[in-house]
């Protein structure tokens, strides 16, 4: 679990962050990570939360399908 882990630091730091990860989510592992920076985000395989809905992402942050209230996500 992540909360910001990019959310001070400089982009040479931001990219071994990322990359961390990445590497992480290839051998199986699972990574909860939050984030404010679009860039970031854009990044992850991601699920979004958006104005208090929760969409599926596509690679790249575009956020797919998303529904309100007690609605399934998809």
């Amino acid at each position: 679990l992540s909360d910001e882990p990019t959310g001070n630091v400089d982009s040479v730091t931001t990219e071994s962050i990322l990359q961390l990860l990445h590497q992480l989510n290839d051998a199986g592992n699972t990574s909860i990570m939050v984030t404010h920076e679009d860039d970031v985000a854009h990044r992850a395989k991601a699920m979004a939360v958006e104005k208090g809905a929760v969409g599926k992402c596509e690679a790249g942050g575009r956020l797919l399908r998303r529904r309100h209230g007690d609605s399934p996500i998809w």
